[in-house]
């Protein structure tokens, strides 16, 4: 087999693959990585990285042109909140923070709370958290969260928490990764727009 055939059917083997590649959002070298032990058993030739990624750089440019688009996306709105940190729910006065009308988000596991909020609010200097909050015109359609922690992963951002609640979706995350989480929800929707 050759090897662009051999990309191509590891590519299409994997739908998260196909996905970051159709958009432009993958790391061409990791995916490479990923896939060479498919791609060597199936040309039985120990292929090298560079000419993978090459591979890849052709099969992307076609993927993009001919890629369904994520149409749920198309009018999505998304803010970033920096500055906030985590406390344990007994230790917060969760009313002052509901009536300062700033945003927070109370995590549970049943046995203890967590609050994120800004941290002047929980009364902390340190402030390495940060929210995203992805607003969808109507309801936040199925699968929209396991499509976003799939390609958040995919360009080396691992989330602490998403969730959805009606038409918003809500991403905890380090501050610093705030910006690419953004970029990706920016490039989800021009994608859905159809701008390339």
């Amino acid at each position: 087999m050759k090897i662009q055939d051999a990309v191509k059917l590891a590519v299409e083997g994997n739908p998260l693959y196909s996905l970051v590649i159709s958009t432009g959002l993958a790391n061409l070298s990791a995916v490479a990585r990923a896939i060479k032990p498919l791609v060597d058993a199936a040309t039985g030739k120990d292929v090298k990285i560079a000419t993978i990624v090459k591979a890849l750089e052709r099969l992307e440019k076609s993927l993009m042109h001919s890629s369904p688009r994520p149409e749920d996306f198309r009018y999505v709105e998304s803010v970033a909140y920096s500055g906030m940190a985590v406390a344990e729910g007994g230790r917060v006065d969760l009313n002052s923070i509901y009536s300062s009308g700033e945003p927070f988000v109370a995590l549970s596991d049943g046995a203890k709370t967590w609050i994120l909020a800004p941290a002047r609010l929980l009364g902390r200097a340190e402030a390495d958290r940060g929210l995203v909050k992805v607003v969808f015109p109507r309801q936040a359609p199925v699968g929209a969260v396991t499509l976003l922690v799939q390609l958040m992963r995919a360009v080396g951002i691992s989330p602490e928490h998403v969730l959805r609640h009606d038409n918003q979706i809500y991403i905890v995350a380090r501050r610093e990764d705030l910006p690419g989480i953004l970029s990706l929800v920016e490039r989800i929707k021009k994608l859905a727009e159809g701008i390339h």
